[in-house]
C-alpha cells in the first residue's frame, strides 16, 4: 500500500463473559500493546494509522464509558492515530447504560464519528448514513470522494430524517421490548444452554455467547470474515436446531467457539431457538 494511505488498526476485543467467583477482572494491557504495536508497524510502512472504535460494541454490546473514551482520545494523541467512531448502534443503548458521543470527549477534535438511522429503525435497506467530524477534520470531510455522496438514495434520507425526527416514540417501545427480551434470554441461557458464559449485552439486540466449553470450535478457524460462514456452534446449530445464528470466528481473535444471536423477535420464537438449540446440544 502505498505511503499517505492509512493503515486500519484492528485491535480485538476479549471476550465478555461474566466472571469466574475470586477472579481478577481482566485489565487492557493486552489490548493496548496490540494497538501500539500495530501503530509501529503502519508507521515503518510509511502510512498513518487510523484506529476504528465500535461504540456501543458489536458484537459484544458494550457501552463504553465517558473515562474509557477519553483514554482513548489520548492514546489516539499520544501516538498520532486518527479516530473513526462508528456509532450506529447508539440509539439502541437499553437501561441501565449511558452512551456517551465520541466527539463529545476532551481530545477529540480531530476525530471522526460515523452513525445511521438504519439500526434502530430497521432501515438498512434505504441507503442513508452521517459521517460527523470534530472541529479540527470538517475540512477533510471535502476531500472525500464526491461519489460517496451520492451513495444515500432519496428515499433513505427521507426515511432517515423522518426517523430521528418522529421515531422517538416508536423507538422508546422497541427498546422497552429488546430490554423484556434480554432479560427472557438470560433465563433461557440459563435453562437451555447452562455451559455458556454469557454477560448481558448494555446495548443493539445482539448477544454474544460463548460457547467453548462444547469444544466444537477450531482455534485456527478465527477471522475476520463474511458473517455468513458458520463453523462450530453456529453450524451445529444451523444444521441440527435450524435456528442461524453468526458464527463469532468471523469476528477475529477469540470469536471461534462463540456465536452471535439476534434477540429482536418475539418471545415465543425465542424461547422456541433457545430450546431448540438445547436440544441439538444435548444431542450432539
Amino acid at each position: 500500500m502505498p505511503a499517505g494511505v492509512p493503515a486500519v488498526l484492528r485491535v480485538p476485543h476479549p471476550r465478555r463473559a461474566p466472571r469466574a467467583r475470586g477472579a481478577a477482572r481482566p485489565g487492557p494491557a493486552d489490548g493496548s500493546r496490540r494497538a501500539r504495536g500495530r501503530v509501529r508497524q503502519a508507521r515503518r510502512s510509511g502510512r498513518r494509522a487510523a484506529f476504528l472504535l465500535c461504540n456501543p460494541h458489536n458484537p459484544g454490546g458494550a457501552v463504553h464509558t465517558r473515562e474509557e473514551l477519553g483514554a482513548v482520545a489520548e492514546l489516539a494523541r499520544r501516538h498520532g492515530v486518527r479516530v473513526v467512531a462508528d456509532e450506529i448502534h447508539a440509539p439502541l443503548v437499553l437501561p441501565g447504560a449511558r452512551f456517551t458521543p465520541y466527539l463529545t470527549v476532551e481530545g477529540t477534535h480531530d476525530a471522526f464519528a460515523l452513525t445511521s438511522a438504519s439500526k434502530a429503525w430497521n432501515l438498512a435497506g434505504l441507503k442513508c448514513a452521517l459521517a460527523l467530524a470534530g472541529p479540527g477534520a470538517a475540512h477533510e470531510l471535502r476531500r472525500m470522494p464526491e461519489e460517496v455522496g451520492h451513495g444515500p438514495s432519496h428515499l433513505g434520507a427521507i426515511a432517515h430524517t423522518a426517523a430521528l425526527r418522529e421515531g422517538g416514540a416508536w423507538l422508546d417501545d422497541l427498546l422497552r421490548g429488546l430490554d423484556a427480551n434480554r432479560a427472557l434470554l438470560g433465563k433461557l441461557i440459563a435453562r437451555h444452554l447452562p455451559m455458556a458464559r454469557y454477560r448481558p449485552p448494555q446495548a443493539t439486540y445482539l448477544a454474544w455467547l460463548d460457547l467453548t466449553a462444547l469444544g466444537l470450535h477450531e482455534d485456527g478457524a478465527e477471522g475476520p470474515g463474511v458473517v455468513g460462514e458458520l463453523a462450530g456452534p453456529a453450524a451445529l446449530f444451523a444444521e441440527r436446531a435450524r435456528v442461524a445464528v453468526s458464527s463469532g470466528h468471523v469476528f477475529g481473535r477469540g470469536g471461534a467457539g462463540c456465536v452471535r444471536l439476534n434477540f429482536a423477535t418475539s418471545p415465543t420464537l425465542l424461547r422456541e431457538a433457545l430450546a431448540a438449540m438445547g436440544r441439538a446440544v444435548a444431542a450432539a
